[in-house]
């Protein structure tokens, strides 16, 4: 009844534990999509800018004269690249810190399903030693049904002795 039990108890943590490795998939999933999502805004936001670049330019240097002076066109284009430069950087940093973070996500899992298999291994390794208790309980009682057996028919050998040298009843010896 005890091994009923257990299996029941096992199958329950099995299933418990297949609904957290799919709530933890559908997780992972819903991160990278979340972080795929943020690196293509971002990809699309240095696009739209180098493509505003030109076209900030020209407004800012003519101003409300018109014509701006070569000079100042160049110091807005420097200003433009140094602002676009420290906006690579920036966004270079986030995707590495990204890549960081997926890489500890990954031996995060990595070293979950390595305790995981520990923990099945320890468990498989419990069940066989308590099987391996209870066959040598088995063997040990059997062992002792056999010498009790031994020793009753021992008894009973002794007793069919015992009654063979007595009279019989009803028949008295005369003398």
């Amino acid at each position: 009844m005890t091994a009923v039990v257990s299996e029941k108890g096992s199958e329950d943590e099995s299933v418990g534990k297949k609904e957290q490795k799919k709530s933890r998939k559908k997780k992972e999933k819903k991160k990278k999509k979340e972080q795929e999502s943020e690196d293509e805004q971002l990809a699309r936001r240095l696009q739209l800018m180098e493509a505003e670049d030109v076209s900030m330019l020209a407004p800012q240097a003519s101003g409300a004269g018109g014509r701006a002076e070569e000079g100042e066109v160049d110091e807005l284009r420097t200003c433009q690249l140094e602002e676009d430069a420290i906006f690579a950087i920036q966004l270079h940093q986030e995707m590495n810190r990204r890549g960081v973070e997926n890489h500890d996500d990954a031996e995060r899992e990595r070293l979950r399903r390595e305790r995981e298999r520990e923990e099945e291994e320890r468990k498989r390794k419990e069940k066989q030693e308590e099987e391996d208790l209870m066959m040598a309980l088995r063997i040990a009682e059997m062992g002792s049904e056999e010498e009790d057996n031994d020793h009753e028919a021992e008894r009973g050998d002794l007793n069919s002795v015992r009654l063979s040298n007595l009279p019989e009843i009803g028949s008295e010896r005369k003398y």
